[in-house]
């Protein structure tokens, strides 16, 4: 189990940065890329609704860590576009996206930010926003929050 999970964190990882090397405009060498994670590269490159999304807003910043005084938190969003965050995943299901897009949001100190995720498969990639329900980034807010707290007041405790 172990093993599984270091796999999907470093593939995460070199997906990310893959990423991040594209949005820059860098070329990769292709006897540079591992073979596992190319498709991951390609179905960035591929994605038409993120592609189309990102030919019309300006990078602010990518992989940059952002600090809340106020909260006393940190956090890396994966890119910040004017008026907007999005997040990379190569999992299809995380329970916590919105969570963890909302914080970002506030740590950017733009908390009416659009919140978009890219869930990018080997063989797919879907680009959708995230929070658009009524009420549901407050909401998400307010659940990052008080586990915020609730982590601080444990150290606090030394629990």
């Amino acid at each position: 189990a172990k093993e599984v999970f270091e796999f999907a964190r470093d593939k995460g990882r070199a997906v990310h940065l893959g990423c991040k090397y594209l949005l820059e405009g860098r070329k990769l060498k292709e006897d540079s890329i591992d073979e596992n994670i190319r498709p991951y590269l390609d179905q960035f490159q591929n994605c038409k609704d993120f592609q189309d999304f990102m030919a019309t807003h300006k990078i602010i910043s990518l992989e940059k860590q952002y600090i809340s005084e106020k909260y006393h938190y940190t956090g890396t969003p994966d890119i910040v576009v004017e008026g907007a965050i999005i997040d990379i995943k190569t999992i299809e299901a995380s329970m916590f996206t919105l969570e963890q897009v909302v914080a970002y949001a506030t740590l950017v100190a733009d908390a009416d930010m659009k919140l978009y995720e890219l869930i990018l498969q080997s063989d797919s990639a879907k680009f959708r926003e995230l929070g658009t329900k009524e009420g549901e980034k407050e909401q998400a807010w307010n659940y990052f929050r008080s586990k915020l707290y609730e982590k601080q007041y444990l150290e606090r405790r030394k629990i």
